[in-house]
C-alpha cells in the first residue's frame, strides 16, 4: 500500500511540474503576441489615416496652433448672420503672382472661415462659393438684402514698387466705430495665430464696406508681391490659420454684445 501511495504522489508531482513548465512558456508567448498585435494595429491605423493626410498627431498639432489664439472660437454666436465675401472671382482674378491668383486664395480662406463660424453656430452667407464674378455693388446689395449682422471681405494685396513689404492690413470706413472694432478684433486675432507682419488697421472707402448697411470690414491677408507671403498663402495649413484667426476675430467682436 505504501508503495502505491508513493507512486501516486510522484505522478501528481509530475503533472504539476509539467503544468508549471507549460504555464511559464505559454504566458510569455501570449504577452509577446498581444504586444506584436498592438503595434500592428497601430501602424495600420496610422497608414489608413495617412491616406487622407489626417492623423491623430496632425489633429493634435492643429489643436495646438488653434489654441494659440488669444480668443478661442466661441459657441455663443448662434443666430448671428455673417456675410463672408471672397474678393474677385471669375473673369476678375484680382492681383496675381505667377500662377497664384488672388481670387483663388481668397475663396479658399473664405470657405474655411465659413466652416469655422458654422461650428460656432453662426448663420453664414457667402457672396460666392465658386469661381464666379460678382460686381462689387452687387456684393454689398446681397448683404443688405439678406440683412446680415456683419460683413467681412477678404482680399490679397500687391505692392509692385516694394516687394519686401509683407503682412496683413485691415480696413474699415472712416467714422464707423463698429467697423473699427470689427477690423481691430479680426486684425489682432489673425496676427496672433499666423505671426504675420503687422501692416496696421486703416480707413478706406472700399465699395463693399461703404455700401453695406451693417458692421463691415475688409482684410488684406498678405502681399502677392512678396515671395514669402505667396509661399505661405499657397499652403493649406497657413490658409487654415488665417481662416481661424479671422473667425476668432469675428467671434471676439460679436461676443462684446452677447
Amino acid at each position: 500500500m505504501s508503495e502505491k501511495r508513493r507512486v501516486r504522489k510522484t505522478g501528481k508531482r509530475l503533472i504539476l511540474a509539467y503544468a508549471l513548465r507549460s504555464f511559464a512558456v505559454v504566458v510569455p508567448v501570449l504577452i509577446a503576441t498581444v504586444f506584436v498585435w498592438m503595434i500592428f494595429f497601430k501602424d495600420v491605423a496610422r497608414t489608413s489615416a495617412g491616406a487622407d493626410g489626417i492623423t491623430e498627431n496632425n489633429q493634435t498639432e492643429k489643436a495646438a496652433w488653434e489654441t494659440d489664439a488669444t480668443q478661442k472660437l466661441s459657441l455663443s454666436v448662434q443666430g448671428v448672420t455673417v456675410m463672408i465675401d471672397p474678393g474677385h472671382g471669375g473673369e476678375d482674378p484680382g492681383t496675381t503672382s505667377g500662377t497664384v491668383d488672388e481670387k483663388d486664395i481668397t475663396l479658399k480662406v473664405a470657405l474655411l472661415v465659413r466652416d469655422y463660424l458654422k461650428e460656432c453656430g453662426a448663420n453664414v452667407i457667402m457672396t460666392r462659393e465658386d469661381d464666379t464674378f460678382i460686381n462689387k455693388y452687387d456684393r454689398a446689395a446681397l448683404a443688405n438684402e439678406k440683412e446680415a449682422d456683419l460683413f467681412l471681405s477678404i482680399h490679397c494685396n500687391y505692392l509692385e514698387d516694394n516687394p519686401e513689404i509683407s503682412g496683413v492690413e485691415t480696413y474699415y470706413m472712416e467714422n464707423a466705430d463698429d467697423g473699427m472694432e470689427l477690423a481691430t478684433a479680426v486684425h489682432e486675432q489673425v496676427l496672433s495665430v499666423t505671426g504675420a507682419d503687422d501692416m496696421y488697421v486703416r480707413t478706406n472707402d472700399f465699395v463693399v464696406i461703404r455700401e453695406t448697411n451693417m458692421t463691415a470690414a475688409l482684410i488684406e491677408i498678405g502681399y502677392l508681391s512678396n515671395a514669402q507671403d505667396v509661399k505661405l498663402l499657397s499652403q493649406k495649413e497657413y490658409q487654415q490659420k488665417m481662416a481661424y484667426g479671422i473667425a476668432a476675430g469675428i467671434t471676439a467682436y460679436l461676443n462684446q454684445y452677447n
